[in-house]
């Protein structure tokens, strides 16, 4: 208590006395306080609802020796009465009057009852413990001066673990409705909404985000396009990606269908939608058909779109001719089991999807070729006469699975059949092959192939993983055409036998610290970091067997994106889920709401990890690139390198 430095026997016993005393009349006060109150409350519990909150504060208040508690006990009790469970999505798009709508206007993240927060207190993650206590050591010396305990008490010297222990990731798993496959995941700000596609049924899913930055467990889901007999979707919904030209709007691709589609994210409204080229001609008149609009990535500066067209081949290396050795003799490996049975990833199977599709009116031939589409949508014009729809058609090698935008507007894509990069100088049209260099004794599965992922880093760079490899990344400079490789390993890390990346994302962690000691017997300090650079990875078993289903965050040295620091590896809960896309959830959200999410293809999951305790313990240090990394680089062509 109040007088706990006391050390005079008389006066602890005086104290004490007096403080029970007072403890005693308060306790008293306020049950009979407690009791007029509650008198009140249930006289007025039957007047209606406007005028018992009008006039509940002060009647109670009036009526209670314990003051202004009186008015808070009144409006607890009637919003006991007056409260709702939190609404469904489609009461917020109603405007329902009685909901408050978290994160400015158009904003579908979190709806609630006005009463709601005076009925329930802070989860328990929001709370904060009852605070130090200090003190304490003198009044328990007092006593034992006093001859009240027999032995010399220990001190009690408190310290807040907070400012020297680091917190804990605070993840979150999700199920999803149930599908063979869940692919992409985009997080659209206005709207406070995550958005996944789930190709084999064609459905697309919301969740929107709550306050604290976590998905709610509530969503909204809709099957788009055509459907079987069975009610089955047929349509293969596969990209979501944001508009820049349309805040709040969405690009989504019907790929079975050779569709191309602009909505509203709160609505589903059209705002476009587009037929892809199916035949592509080449300078020598010949022609080969193209379709499959995979991946969707609209220009910042230009507003035109460029549209992976994927065509029918396999995305795991084993099933083309060529590669029959690429899982060495394992063709009764799961992931290659699980591939012959995907739309997707089977021609045989894709080109009967298209040929049905066909039978119902889409224009979906079976694809012979690859592609990439470019667009101006004002420029769109299904009757041209060249075929390409008012845009441009690209070749590619196999296959074009996902594409990136650099600071040029010169759209880079990974092959996922082929050693090489691919990139169409946006200015001049021209297409280049780029060479990567891959690693000589690290390729287990004879799998010599850029991608899936392909993203630019905020400095312009275009990263690019090696699935074939394991954990392998290439970064090229758009400038100089410097190509770089990264081979980061594991092998310290017991648990993690290969890991297989399949996409990424970037990211500028702001206002984090974690807790450091230069040796073992000096005190922690708290290291406040403004900003850190960094690159989430996802290793997945969709090729492999044997790899890690598992987030990793790798962070850059100083202001540059060149050089990782660190990293920290965390498995997914659900291990054989095959996960496959990652998206950043942090726009118009606090620092402390950040997090990334990851789609698991094969689980119909989603996996949700906060950023802010991501930096600290449990992270493993690159001492640096040369000595832990294989670095190798690659000229560009005319350097005499």
């Amino acid at each position: 208590h109040e007088h706990a430095e006391i050390a005079g026997g008389a006066n602890v016993r005086a104290a004490a006395r007096k403080a029970k005393a007072k403890a005693m009349a308060a306790t008293a006060q306020a049950t009979e306080g407690s009791a007029a109150e509650e008198k009140v409350t249930e006289e007025k519990a039957d007047v209606t609802t406007e005028a018992s909150v009008k006039g509940g504060d002060s009647k109670a208040g009036g009526s209670s020796s314990g003051g202004g508690s009186g008015g808070k006990a009144m409006l607890k009790k009637v919003s006991n009465k007056l409260m709702h469970r939190p609404s469904k999505l489609a009461s917020a798009l109603a405007g329902a009057s009685d909901h408050v709508v978290h994160g400015g206007a158009g904003t579908l993240g979190f709806a609630s009852s006005t009463n709601h927060a005076e009925a329930f207190p802070l989860p328990g993650s929001l709370q904060k413990a009852m605070g130090e206590v200090r003190g304490i050591n003198g009044m328990n010396a007092a006593l034992w001066a006093l001859g009240v305990f027999k032995h010399e008490p220990p001190k009690f010297e408190y310290f807040d673990p907070e400012e020297t222990e680091h917190l804990e990731v605070i993840f979150k798993e999700v199920r999803l409705p149930r599908a063979e496959q869940t692919h992409e995941v985009v997080f659209e700000p206005l709207t406070r909404c995550l958005f996944v596609s789930q190709m084999s049924n064609s459905v697309l899913v919301r969740i929107p985000i709550a306050e604290g930055g976590l998905m709610l467990d509530d969503q909204d889901a809709w099957q788009v396009g055509p459907v079987d007999s069975y009610g089955n979707g047929l349509g293969g919904l596969h990209n979501i990606s944001l508009s820049g030209a349309h805040p709040g709007c969405l690009w989504i691709s019907l790929q079975f269908c050779n569709e191309v589609m602009l909505v509203e994210a709160a609505t589903m409204k059209l705002i476009h939608i587009f037929k892809v080229p199916t035949m592509l001609v080449r300078e020598d008149k010949t022609a080969i058909r193209v379709g499959g609009p995979h991946c969707i990535r609209e220009c910042g500066v230009t507003g035109e779109i460029w549209v992976a067209l994927k065509g029918s081949i396999a995305c795991h290396p084993a099933e083309t001719p060529d590669r029959v050795e690429a899982t060495h003799g394992n063709h009764d490996s799961k992931s290659l089991k699980r591939a012959k049975e995907r739309v997707c990833c089977s021609a045989k199977a894709l080109k009967q999807r298209m040929a049905q599709l066909e039978a119902l009116g889409y224009n979906s031939p079976p694809p012979e070729g690859f592609a990439i589409w470019r667009l101006k949508p004002s420029d769109y014009n299904p009757d041209a006469l060249d075929g390409m729809c008012g845009g441009r058609l690209y070749e590619t090698k196999p296959s074009p699975p996902m594409t990136s935008l650099d600071h040029d507007c010169n759209c880079w894509s990974a092959q996922d059949q082929d050693a090489c990069l691919v990139m169409v100088n946006g200015k001049t049209d021209e297409i280049v092959q780029v060479d990567v260099p891959h690693p000589v004794s690290n390729c287990q599965m004879d799998m010599k192939i850029t991608g899936p992922a392909i993203a630019t880093a905020p400095d312009g760079a275009v990263w690019c993983a090696l699935l074939g490899a394991n954990g392998c990344l290439v970064r090229v400079d758009p400038s100089t055409k410097e190509r770089t490789l990264y081979e980061i390993s594991t092998e310290n890390i017991d648990w993690i036998k290969k890991q297989r990346i399949i996409h990424l994302a970037f990211h500028t962690i702001k206002s984090t610290w974690f807790a450091w000691r230069p040796t073992k017997d000096d005190p922690y300090k708290r290291i406040v970091i403004e900003e850190m650079h960094c690159m989430f990875v996802i290793s997945s078993n969709l090729v492999d067997d044997e790899a890690l289903n598992m987030l990793t965050v790798y962070g850059f040295w100083g202001d540059d994106w060149v050089e990782p620091l660190w990293y920290r590896c965390i498995p997914l809960p659900t291990q054989d889920c095959s996960c496959h896309r990652i998206a950043v959830v942090d726009e118009g959200l606090r620092p402390d709401e950040h997090s990334v999410v990851v789609t698991c293809l094969h689980s119909s999951k989603l996996f949700q990890v906060k950023i802010q305790n991501l930096l600290g313990s449990g992270s493993s240090t690159l001492l640096s690139v040369k000595e832990l990394c294989v670095a190798d680089t690659v000229k560009a062509k005319g350097e005499g390198e």
